[in-house]
């Protein structure tokens, strides 16, 4: 998978769930090695009707409960913070 859409995606939607708040994709925090996720998750939140698109960005859903998303989610970023290598986590 594309880690970079994939991260992108997580913290667009984490800024329309407010669990992050808008503040944490600003300037002050965009100078570290996920620049481009970052810039990625802004453009996502900027563009029309963001809130309805990102609320499909997993799609309709595959059955698979919460939970396993969550791991599978904590593991892609756990890789990434480690190695700071986008490469590694695709």
């Amino acid at each position: 998978p594309d880690a970079r859409s994939m991260v992108a995606n997580f913290l667009a939607r984490a800024v329309v769930d407010e669990v992050l708040p808008p503040a944490y994709l600003s300037e002050q925090n965009n100078e570290r090695p996920g620049e481009v996720v970052i810039e990625k998750a802004i453009s996502l939140l900027t563009r029309e009707h963001s809130t309805a698109r990102l609320e499909r960005v997993w799609g309709p859903g595959d059955g698979r409960p919460v939970d396993e998303l969550k791991v599978a989610m904590d593991q892609l970023l756990a890789e990434y913070l480690m190695s700071r290598e986008l490469d590694e986590c695709a």
